[in-house]
């Protein structure tokens, strides 16, 4: 279950960050949260946020043995998604 946690919350994550990055568009980045909760939901809720992930270890949804693979999930697929769109070609992607 803690891999799939883990898996499950980078994946979402690294899609939602990756979208961010690429567009800074707000219905892109919806489209893409809607999404990724979806694919993440299966497995560990969606959550992809660590406030989230926060607020449902206080209201008991899951443990404080699951919170840090939560979090860890989080900003593994947050940082790669950051190394990723450091690492391709930005020619279609809107900077601002």
């Amino acid at each position: 279950m803690s891999a799939q946690i883990f898996v499950a919350e980078a994946l979402g994550t690294f899609i939602l960050v990756c979208v961010i990055l690429a567009t800074g568009e707000a219905v892109s980045i919806g489209i893409a949260l809607a999404a990724a909760i979806y694919v993440a939901s299966f497995a560990s809720g969606g959550h992809l946020n660590c406030a989230v992930s926060t607020v449902m270890l206080f209201k008991g949804r899951i443990t404080s043995t699951d919170f840090p693979i939560y979090i860890a999930g989080q900003l593994c697929g947050a940082f790669a998604a950051l190394y990723w769109y450091n690492l391709v070609p930005q020619k279609s992607a809107v900077h601002r």
